[in-house]
């Protein structure tokens, strides 16, 4: 599962401009360590690494820029949008039972569904704390509104099969 390589992100061409404060952001994300559990830093590295877009955190730090600076606090914010997006991800394959992500196979397929369940909650307190960090609490009621909607919706999908 090793995933701790350098990651250079590869971002939409329209992003260019916005590469050094996504560079940033998968950094932020990508510092994300617990202590004393290396099996868990090494599954946080993997699903990190896997990469995307960054349309997200782009548009979060796109916005922000009407108001103010990018400093860390931006990119706190941007690093939250996009670890609850990454996090949904680790909970969607798991629910869906997907093989592969991104090429690479799933989290819950090179451990088990409930360290996949387990790493997805890690993955929302980490961003919780992110929207903490920026000491806005309009943000934290969004990111807690956010994460409401989320979990309502893939019950509403979960429990129409049935």
């Amino acid at each position: 599962m090793s995933a701790t390589q350098p990651y250079t992100i590869q971002t939409l061409p329209v992003l260019k401009g916005l590469e050094p404060e996504l560079q940033r952001v998968v950094d932020k994300m990508r510092s994300t360590t617990t202590v004393q559990m290396e099996l868990l830093d090494e599954a946080l590295a993997y699903v990190v690494a896997a990469g995307g877009k960054l349309i997200r955190p782009a548009q979060a730090i796109l916005s922000a820029c009407i108001e103010r600076e990018v400093d860390d606090k931006v990119i706190s914010l941007a690093a939250s949008v996009e670890m609850v997006h990454t996090a949904t991800l680790v909970h969607d394959d798991m629910i869906d039972n997907a093989e592969l992500r991104r090429g690479n196979p799933t989290l819950h397929k090179l451990l088990n569904p409930a360290s996949a369940v387990l790493l997805g909650d890690f993955l929302f307190a980490q961003a919780a704390k992110w929207a903490a960090d920026t000491d806005n609490i309009r943000v934290v009621q969004i990111f807690s509104e956010t994460l409401m909607t989320i979990v309502q919706g893939e019950l509403r999908q979960m429990w129409a099969q049935f």
